[in-house]
Formats: C-alpha cells, structure tokens, sequence
C-alpha cells in the first residue's frame, strides 16, 4: 500500500490534460489507498479495486470506439 502515490494520480491525470493527451489515453487508478470516489475526483478513467478488476476493466474501455473516449 503506497497511499503517498494517491497525491500524484490526480497531478498524473492533470498533466496528461495539459500536454493536450487526455482525449487518447485511458488512466485507470486502484489498489488499497484508491476509491471509485477518488478515481472520480481525479479524473482517471476507472478504478480497480485489485489487479483481476483492473485488467478487466481495462479490456472494457479498449473495446470502446475511440470517438466514444472524448
């Protein structure tokens, strides 16, 4: 459990904002410290309560269209 990383999630989503990258990636968080609320509160795409939830989530996003990703 690595809660001092939570901060940084949120400074991550931000950047790839600024760098005009959010539209093209997904970012997902999880683990122990994360919640679906921080997740939302950061701007991450989805959160994973462990790594099972997380891949599976993963492979749902990418079979989106692109233009669904904006």
């Amino acid at each position: 459990m690595l809660s001092t990383t939570v901060y940084y999630q949120k400074v991550t989503v931000e950047e790839f904002r600024k760098a005009g990258l959010r539209g093209k990636v997904k970012i997902l968080i999880g683990g122990a410290p994360t919640s679906q609320e921080w997740a939302t509160e950061c701007g991450a795409d989805g959160w994973g309560k462990d790594a099972i939830e997380a891949v599976r989530l993963a492979r749902e996003l990418v079979a989106q269209p692109r233009e669904a990703w904006a």
